[in-house]
């Protein structure tokens, strides 16, 4: 899966990390909110861990998208 991620400061001192994956026609979007940390550290673990295949098959199964197993 390819996609695109942003950190954005929050009120409060909380951080966020959205990140959009897209698969031939299919998109999964995500957000993750963390306060502290440094964000330069954090965003690379959040897209990695959503980019692991156990996330990626359970994504596909909980939207209904079609199985097809792939090697990443």
């Amino acid at each position: 899966m390819s996609g695109l991620s942003r950190t954005y400061s929050a009120s409060g001192g909380e951080n966020l990390v959205s990140a959009a994956f897209n698969d031939e026609c299919d998109v999964v979007v995500a957000l993750a909110k963390f306060s502290g940390g440094d964000p330069a550290v954090i965003e690379p673990a959040v897209v990695d861990y959503l980019k692991t295949t156990p996330m990626v098959l359970w994504a596909k199964k909980e939207l209904g998208l079609e199985f097809v197993r792939r090697v990443w």
